[in-house]
C-alpha cells in the first residue's frame, strides 16, 4: 500500500521510453516472491491494454531471485559442459 509496485512500473516505463533501454536484453526485474512476479506481469499487462506502454514490454523478464538464480547456474553448466566438449572433440 506504500506505491513500491507503481513506482517500479514507472521507472521501467522510464526505462523503456526516455532511456531507450531494450525490455528483451537490457531490462530485468527481480522479485522476492511469486505473488511480486503477477502483481508486476498484471499491472504491466493492464498498462498494455489501456494503451499507456508499448506490446514490447510484455516480453520483460521478471522473475524471483531464486529463479534468476536457477537460470544463471543452469546457463553456467551448459557452457562448462559445452566447452569440456569442445576441448575433447579435438584429442581424438
Amino acid at each position: 500500500g506504500t506505491g513500491k509496485t507503481y513506482t517500479l512500473i514507472e521507472k521501467i516505463k522510464y526505462l523503456y521510453q526516455v532511456e531507450g533501454l531494450e525490455p528483451t536484453s537490457e531490462l530485468l526485474v527481480l522479485c522476492f516472491s511469486r505473488a511480486a512476479v503477477g502483481e508486476i506481469r498484471k499491472r504491466i499487462n493492464n498498462a498494455i491494454s489501456e494503451g499507456m506502454i508499448s506490446d514490447e514490454l510484455r516480453f520483460l523478464d521478471i522473475r524471483t531471485f531464486d529463479s534468476f538464480a536457477t537460470y544463471l547456474i543452469k546457463e553456467l553448466v551448459e557452457d562448462i559442459i559445452k566447452n569440456l566438449r569442445s576441448r575433447n572433440s579435438g584429442s581424438y
